[in-house]
Formats: structure tokens, sequence, C-alpha cells
């Protein structure tokens, strides 16, 4: 006798122990398993289609989830049950009722089977070597003491297609289009929560998988005929939407996700559908030849894609990934018709993003997914139950629900929220009706859910901040423009070393947990993840729509930055040089600095770095530009000096010569004896003072402020004139009558400030300091004597040349004397 054995890769210990139970109590049973049964090189699929058709028994163990290859066996298990009733088909439930309840199977609600967490104990043992021997039958339980047919706030799966009701037509729709369009983008467009995700999953998948046409009428249709056989992949777009495709297609390669080849494949593949260097159809053939030679798998004969969640593709992905996405989708479409189905669900409030989006757009059929009549909603919430068996309270309970939820939209997942809570309440009565004595309010589409989040804070006010920041900052996108989406939080396995990373995740799943159900956590290729239970707790819970909007700047920022950083690190495959200039720059990056200085805690360690690297790039920028500058200004000054030099060759002779001679001889000389400026103002009229050494400059007097009569009088005129007879005749001109009259008439004159005057005329000594520094030009003395004679052939532009020598040397402003100046002085306070 040969028993086929089903099991999930989870409870692999669970079903080797099983077996080796079952064929040491029972002489001459062999126990199929795949692990010890299949051959090197042989093709899986039809080895595990001939195992299951030549065995007398099929046993499957079912905990909280089932496995792919577990759905597959139990549908072929179910066919040859349909055909010989003497075949056994026994469910051994191994679900443990404090971890949730147990998965749905299609049609497992109609069967008997053995429920316990030990299987190879000694009672659950020997009922099922009872049922493998077909002595007793297996024990029928009440099926919803271990179904909840449910889900919440979650999406039904193709297993939960028992009791997804009220949308046959939708699903014959749909598949009529797949039949009717091969190589169009199917989209299924309706407001959020009227349960797009669970139609395409329990209602076309779980069709197509269990080859029967959603209400009846007609049979399977021939073009589907292998439908059980297809690949089926449901991805989100996120962030990275080329990454998640990968995601799914290395998965049918790789089925462990802790293999690090499925990692890197999916790397270099993404990568190669990112740069162009391959298309859908190349991952496509590639899939086909892993799965044949390395698995040992007949190859899909079709691919069914599932995009759920479209609306991230425009509220999440960047712009060039978007793009690029949609070439990838739309070249696979038009490349590989026959093999690839590719449907999505869309939020209608995106549905104008799809309408701008051409590559995609051209190649829909757009399906509207209204929300669900009251009859529909009423068989929604009411054939489930009655499927396992479950009485209502009431007859009006449905009909008072279904009014409650009326025009709201929405309504169906918040709905199905509720019963999930009626039916675990009615588990832990064990009575087997449904009650919704305490709920007997309105029903509010998300009060609910809202007032569980609130309870949450009242009951835990340590945890407020805490849970701000992980539904702000980890589990929301709050886009530019339009309502903030719910993001999906993935962490690696490894992460562990972060107190704060470690506290949110332990928060995470703390509010998954049965009392909240707030949050739902799973994992993606080895990565745990983490995202809102559903998207309306974004729109219906007042705190958290205030927290975001509080918060709205910086998350706006931040999703942004994220989008930028990611540029960044594509921009490295076209070199160190594209990839300088993918850094932030300008008003980008000042708003970068000013955030990483606020919230530095709150932005995500690559960001940070991407920001900080930003800023290094810029500093180097800012110095190279003044290096070029400086470079700049040196040639032109060396430009301007030559041409200065060309066109006043004695102006660039005297530069050179204060730079090489006359400031060094300034230093030495001038520079430590010139008086301070405190200094100067404590001069007293009369004060004698040199601003150099003694003898290199004129010795100065400080005259007072005053006033006084400048000009000269008729007597003194007079004076003049009978002077003049005892001169000599060269001077005889100067001084005859009316000679002066230039000087008058005299007038007041008033000396505001005190100056300082030399004591006498500069003298050669003096002139010659200058001249031999090459500040003036040497004089001849015409014989008279150098030293302490009044330099002589001094004409008024050597004067000046003179006291802007002394100027530059002392750093004070000499001049020449104005005439009232001079008169001044020399009255020297007489008439």
């Amino acid at each position: 006798m040969r028993v086929f054995l089903s099991y999930h890769t989870p409870d692999r210990a669970v079903a080797l122990g099983l077996k080796g139970a079952i064929e040491a109590a029972l002489a001459g049973v062999d126990v199929f398993v795949d692990e010890t049964h299949l051959r090197h090189g042989q093709l899986w699929q039809p080895a595990l289609s001939d195992a299951i058709a030549s065995a007398q028994a099929f046993l499957i163990l079912v905990s909280t989830r089932v496995g792919d290859w577990q759905k597959f066996e139990y549908y072929e298990a179910r066919d040859r049950k349909a055909k010989d009733d003497a075949f056994v088909l026994l469910p051994v439930i191994i679900a443990d009722r404090a971890e949730g309840p147990a998965a749905n199977l299609p049609g497992l609600a109609q069967l008997h089977w053995i429920e316990s967490t030990e299987p190879t104990a000694p009672d659950p043992l020997a009922k099922i070597l009872a049922a493998l021997q077909s002595r007793e039958a297996a024990k029928p339980v009440e099926a919803w003491r271990a179904i909840n047919p449910y889900r919440g706030l979650v999406a039904l799966e193709e297993q939960d297609a028992d009791f997804f009701f009220g949308r046959e037509r939708e699903t014959a729709d749909i598949l009529e289009t797949v039949i009717a369009a091969p190589g169009r983008l199917i989209a299924l467009v309706g407001n959020s929560g009227v349960g797009k995700s669970s139609l395409v999953q329990a209602g076309v998948i779980g069709a197509l998988k269990r080859q029967r046409w959603p209400g009846g009428g007609h049979g399977w249709p021939q073009a589907l005929k292998d439908s059980r056989a297809f690949a089926y992949l449901a991805m989100k777009p996120g962030e990275d939407p080329i990454d998640a495709l990968m995601s799914e297609f290395t998965a049918l390669w790789f089925p462990d996700p802790t293999d690090p080849m499925r990692v890197d494949r999916r790397r270099a593949w993404a990568e190669r559908l990112r740069e162009g260097s391959a298309r859908l159809a190349d991952v496509i053939k590639a899939s086909d030849e892993h799965l044949r030679s390395a698995r040992a798998l007949t190859p899909p004969p079709r691919i069914f894609l599932y995009v759920d969640q479209g609306e991230e593709l425009y509220a999440r992905s960047p712009p060039a990934e978007r793009r690029r996405f949609s070439e990838i989708i739309a070249e696979g479409l038009a490349e590989s018709a026959g093999r690839l189905i590719v449907m999505t669900s869309l939020r209608a409030d995106y549905y104008g993003e799809l309408l701008a989006n051409a590559r995609l757009f051209d190649l829909a059929e757009k399906i509207d997914v209204p929300p669900l009549r009251p009859d529909a909603l009423a068989q929604v919430l009411s054939e489930p139950a009655r499927v396992l068996g479950v009485a209502l309270e009431s007859d009006d309970l449905i009909s008072h629900v279904v009014r409650s939820a009326e025009d709201q939209p929405g309504a169906l997942p918040l709905l199905a929220d509720l019963f999930t809570d009626l039916w675990e309440r009615m588990r832990e009565r064990g009575d087997g009706v449904l009650r919704i004595s305490d709920h007997r309010e309105i029903i509010q589409v998300g009060a609910a859910l809202s007032g569980r989040a609130d309870q949450f804070l009242a009951d835990n006010p340590d945890k407020v901040s805490a849970t701000k920041r992980l539904f702000t900052l980890r589990l929301a996108h709050v886009p530019r423009q339009g309502e903030p989406v719910r993001a999906r939080w993935e962490r690696d396995a490894g992460a562990g070393a972060d107190p704060a990373l470690d506290a949110d995740w332990a928060l995470a799943e703390q509010l998954a947990g049965p009392d909240w159900r707030l949050t739902v956590t799973g994992e993606r290729d080895g990565r745990a993840t983490a995202e809102v239970a559903h998207e309306i707790l974004l729109k219906t819970w007042p705190t958290l729509k205030h927290w975001l909007e509080d918060e709205r700047d910086f998350l706006v920022w931040r999703g942004e930055i994220e989008a930028r950083r990611k540029d960044h690190a594509a921009a490295g495959a076209g070199g160190p040089r594209q990839q300088k200039q993918a850094l932030l720059m300008g008003l980008p990056l000042d708003t970068a600095k000013r955030w990483l200085t606020a919230r530095r805690s709150d932005i995500d360690p690559a960001d940070q770095a991407f920001i900080e690297a930003s800023v290094k790039e810029e500093r180097a920028r800012a110095r190279g530009r003044r290096q070029a500058q400086a470079a700049i200004y040196a040639l032109l000054v060396g430009i301007i000096l030559v041409l200065v030099g060309v066109l006043n060759e004695a102006f660039v002779k005297e530069r050179w010569n204060w730079f090489t001679v006359m400031r060094p001889f300034a230093m030495a000389n001038f520079r430590p004896y010139a008086l301070a400026a405190a200094a100067e103002r404590r001069l007293q009229p009369s004060a004698r003072f040199r601003e150099c050494a003694a003898a290199d400059c004129p010795e100065m007097i400080v005259v007072p402020a005053g006033r006084f009569v400048m000009g000269s009088s008729a007597a003194e005129q007079a004076r003049y004139g009978a002077a003049a007879r005892g001169v000599g005749a060269n001077d005889l001109q100067n001084y005859q009558p009316g000679a002066l009259s230039n000087e008058g008439p005299q007038h007041p004159v008033t000396i505001a400030r005190p100056f300082a005057v030399s004591r006498f005329d500069v003298t050669f000594a003096e002139w010659d300091v200058c001249a031999r520094v090459g500040g003036c030009r040497a004089k001849p003395d015409g014989g008279m004597g150098r030293g302490a004679k009044p330099a002589i052939n001094i004409s008024w532009d050597d004067a000046q040349q003179y006291v802007a020598w002394l100027s530059k040397m002392t750093g004070r402003q000499y001049r020449l004397l104005t005439e009232a100046e001079w008169e001044y002085a020399a009255r020297a306070g007489t008439t």
C-alpha cells in the first residue's frame, strides 16, 4: 500500500516523524514523501501526479499556512477522490490554535479530518492508522472550531475559494477576458476596500487552480485546460517594482528564501532588466531552463503575474523606475502573449495615472469593480457561516449589518474584520452561534479598527511615541500630491544590532497579534515584512491622520530623498562621473542638510550616507572653484601687469621698487617709530615729534586750532615797497608798490582743527633718503651744499612725489600746506 504524504516545508520534522511511525506500525506500507522518493533529474510535477494516481491514500498536514506544492498536490488528490470514492483523502490538522486558525483549502470543510498538533502521539496516530486501513472513518468534527472563514482585513487567497461569494459574475468576466484578450493588461479598477485583491486571488486564481467555472453553468474551457499547472506570481510594486518582479521569478527558481543564490540572481536579473540588457521574455526563457535542468520540473505552460496594489507604481515608485517597469511589462506582453498573463488591481483615484501611462494604458482591458450590492454583501457575510454549519443569532443579523454599512464605500474588509471577531468569540463560547448582541450599534467603516487603535494607545500610554514613529516612518508613504498610502517595511533577518529597530519590530508584531490586528507581518525573500492591516486605517483613524498631517513636510521629503538615493545608486552603472552628477546639489542639498540636522535619528542610514556624500562632494567642488578662481585671478593679474608694464614701464618699475626696496626699508626704519593714534591725540600745541628714525623724515611741530586775519594790509605793502630800495635789481619787481595787491583784502580765516607742520623746510638729508630708495628723483645742490641745507631745484611735482612717498612709508597722510595753513603757521600767533 502506498500513502502519499503532503506537507509544508516548515512542518518537515513532523512529516518525517509521521512517515516513520506509519511505516513502523503497518507492514507493507510505503509512505511517499518527495524528499526520499523523487530521483535526481526526474521531472517533479509529472512524478508527483503519477505518485498520487498510484497511491491508495493521500495524507495532508494542514498548519496555519499551506505551501504552493501542497495546494497542487491537494487539487490532484481531490480529482482522484472524485473519480475513486475508495481513495482515502485524509487531512490532519496540526495548526496550533494559539498561533491562529488552520489554513483554508477548498472543500476542506466537507471532509472528515483528524486534529492534533502531535500526530505521532498514540491517540491521533491510532486514528490515522485506522483511517488509512479504512477500518473506520476519521471522526467528523465541527469545522468551525478549526477554520475561520473570515480573513478580516487580509484579502482572501485561492485556498479560501470555498468562502468567496458575491463576485461570481465579475470572476467569470475576468476569465473570459483572459481567454479573449491574450497579450493585454487586465486592469481591475475600484475604490479601496471593495475586495479587488480577493477577487483576483480567491476568485480568479481560485477558479483557475480548481478548474471550476464561477457559478457553474458550463464546464471548464479548453483554452484554460492546463491552468492548474500555471505559475502564479503576485507582487506589489513598492519603491522598486523591477526588484519586486524578479523576487517572484527567483522564488520559482530557489524555493528556500535564505538561499544566497536567490538574492544574487534576483539582483543580477533586476539590474539587467533595469539597464535594458535583458527583457521579460529572456527571464521567462531562463526560468524554463532553470526549472527543467536544476529543479527537474516541467516548465509552466503559462505565467500568471498579478500586480497587487497597482497604485503603488504611481505613489511610491520613482518616475524612472515606473517608466522602465511599464516598458518591461509592455514588451513582455508583446513578445510572450501566449505565455504571459498580467493582471493588476488599481484604486479608482489613481486611474488618471494609468491614463497618463501610455505604455500600459494602450494595452489595458479595464474592468470596473464596484462596491458590492446589498444582496451580494449579504451573501459574502452569510454563506461562509452556512458552509461551516454555523447558526446566526437572529434572522435579521445579516440585514442589520448590511443596512448599517449601506452607502459606505470600502465597507467589505471592515465587515469581514467584524465577523472575524464574532467568529473568535463564538469559538471561545463553543456554542456554534454567531452573535452580534454587543455590536447592535450602527457600524461605521473603520470605526472598529480605529477604536482598537485608540484602545491600544489608552492601554499602553508609554508606547504612544513609538506607535507614532512606527506608523508614520515605517508603515505609511506620503506623496507630494494625493493621499497617504500604506508602505511595506522590510527588515533583513540579520538586522538585530539596532535597539530602536528591534523595539519598532517588536511593536509591529504586537500590533499584528489577535488582540489588535492593526498590522500584518509576513516574509519576502528571507526578510521579515510588516504593513498596515488595511489602508482604510490611514483614512479613518483620526489620531494617525493628525500624525501624518503634522509630519507631512518631513515624510514627503523622506520619500523623495529615498528615491534620489536610489537614482544615485542606479547611476553607478554609468560610471563615477555620472554617479557624482546624481548627488544632491543646490536647494535640494540645503534642504537635506537642514533635515539631517533636525531629524537625523528618523532618517534611514543609507539616506544619511547619501546626504553626507553629497555634502562632501559640495565641499570638493567649492575647493575646486576657489582654486580655479585663484588661478584665473593670478593669470589676470599677470596679464594686467604685463600690459601695464608695456604701457607704463615707469609705474611697473615703481611697483617693483616698492615691494623689493621701499617696503622693507619702511618696515625697518619707519613703521616701528610711527606714533599710535592715541599717542597723537595726547600731543599738545608746540610739541615736536618724528614718525620715523631720526633724520629720515622731517621733524614735525603741532599747530593749534585758531583764528587769524589772512592777507597783507596797505601799511605792510608800503613797508615792502620801501624795503625794495635796498634790494638787488633782480628782485626789485617783487617789492614794487602794488606788487602785493593779490594778498588783499585782508579777511579772517578759522583753522578748525590742530595739525602738524614740518618745523623746517625739507632738507637735502631728508630728500636724499627718499631718493636713495627710489621714491624721489635725485636733485643737484648747485654747489650750495647738502645735508641740513634746504633742498633746492624742487618742482611742485617733485614735492608731491615726496609727500606721497612719506605717506606710504609712515602710514600717515602727509601733504603740502594750503596757503592759509602756511601763513597761519608762519605768523605763529603774531600780526
